[in-house]
């Protein structure tokens, strides 16, 4: 049964923005060789790479970008949309976030996105996915960067009508749309679904 708007969330205002396409993505792995993803992620059968947020230095990662060594290759040959995670959890603080961001617009690619988490502790700045949202939309109002890039957040459909509340924060912070794994339990994503359109985090 549908269970009620927890205490303190309103319905999503009518001011957002509203999107109705499904896109499939592939997350680039930072320890797999590009050689060996390299046809999944240039083949057309996804709709565009996420670059997950490592900070690990290494042959395959860097500090702005998930895969330093391959990168340009990678977006050479994808004609879709290129993502990059900004974690909240692995940033000092909003400057560190904005210095991020700025790296990652300046791709050559067609379609940019940028993917707001929260992610584990060890950036010091105590800084939680909607902070991050807030502050890239912040940017995009001011122009320093194109209207165009896409603000992404994560939700888990397995977590039911709890995330789809939390989803109306994200999407009243600026978020365009969300990223989101695989689903696997029926009823739960269905919860998940019926939730998130009741509450207006998701056109219906």
């Amino acid at each position: 049964s549908m269970r009620a708007v927890p205490k303190g969330v309103t319905k999503a205002s009518p001011r957002m923005t509203r999107a109705r396409a499904l896109s499939f993505l592939c997350e680039r792995a930072p320890n797999v060789a590009w050689r060996v993803m390299q046809p999944a992620l240039s083949s057309g059968a996804f709709s565009g790479v996420v670059y997950p947020d490592f900070r690990e230095k290494g042959e395959d990662a860097s500090h702005g970008l998930a895969t330093a060594a391959d990168a340009d290759e990678s977006r050479a040959t994808s004609s879709g949309l290129i993502v990059q995670t900004i974690a909240g959890g692995r940033c000092a603080g909003l400057d560190d976030v904005r210095v991020r961001a700025l790296e990652a617009v300046r791709v050559d690619a067609r379609e940019v996105g940028l993917l707001a988490v929260s992610g584990d502790a060890g950036g010091g700045g105590g800084l939680g996915s909607i902070d991050v949202l807030r502050e890239l939309a912040a940017m995009r109002a001011r122009g320093e960067f194109s209207r165009d890039v896409k603000l992404l957040a994560a939700a888990n459909p397995m977590r039911g009508a709890e995330d789809a509340a939390r989803m109306v924060a994200k999407r009243e912070s600026g978020c365009d749309g969300f990223i989101t794994q695989p689903a696997l339990l029926r009823d739960a994503f269905a919860e998940w679904h019926e939730s998130a359109v009741k509450y207006g985090a998701l056109d219906d």
